[in-house]
């Protein structure tokens, strides 16, 4: 397995988080607890957690005959053990946790709060896209036909079609909607920039222990190591 021992940025830490998080899903699965299938000839079901023995009974129904007895193999998509499978997952969350804890530290080193930054940031571009929405609504006018009710000269109500024009006018300033825009479009940016230059110049007091670009048995059986 590759050695790894350089320090991370804000970036490459995220990142990392997220990579262990994917390795636990993945590990997670293999783990799940279902017993093994009875029907031996379905062999494509991950089971890491059962050594399966089947054992054919022939002398209740054939005296005479000797019974059979034979380990059934289940589909195995990693050379791994199911002790190094959850050996792992405590492991990945030790490597998480101090992961996590040395990012904490990294941001409290920064002269804004990164977090709070990007819920903002988020908000702004939502903020955008509603104002984006409603500059490209239109004056309208739709054509359509009402009906109504008249007494005819037997006194019976009686129904009839009567032409009838909706017209919708905007209601808002757009003006005040377009400037507004463009003031968030500006701390947008702003505000992006800043978070690139946060994410890729703040230093992680961190060394993985796992390299992103390893084979997933490679890094489960390092647990063993």
């Amino acid at each position: 397995m590759s050695a790894v021992t350089e320090t991370m940025n804000l970036k490459e830490a995220f990142a990392y988080m997220n990579f262990v998080s994917t390795l636990m899903k993945t590990v997670g699965g293999l783990l799940n607890p279902l017993p093994p299938l009875v029907d031996v000839r379905v062999n494509t079901v991950e089971n890491y957690l059962f050594n399966v023995r089947k054992v054919l009974r022939y002398s209740e129904v054939n005296p005479g005959m000797e019974d059979s007895e034979m380990d059934v193999e289940y589909s195995h998509s990693y050379a791994v053990t199911s002790d190094e499978l959850i050996r792992f997952l405590d492991e990945a969350r030790l490597e998480r946790k101090r992961c996590s804890e040395a990012i904490i530290t990294a941001k409290r080193e920064l002269p804004k709060d990164l977090d709070l930054e990007v819920s903002l940031n988020k908000e702004r571009h939502e903020l955008i896209t509603r104002y984006r929405s409603l500059l490209a609504l239109r004056n309208n006018r739709k054509e359509t036909m009402e009906t109504s009710y008249k007494f005819d000269i037997d006194g019976r109500q009686t129904a009839y079609n009567v032409p009838a024009t909706y017209i919708s006018t905007i209601s808002f300033d757009r003006d005040i909607i377009r400037s507004r825009m463009e003031e968030l479009s500006k701390e947008a940016k702003a505000s992006s920039a800043w978070i690139d230059k946060a994410l890729i110049t703040t230093e992680v007091d961190f060394v993985p222990r796992w390299n992103t670009s390893d084979e997933f048995e490679a890094i489960v059986a390092s647990v063993r190591e």
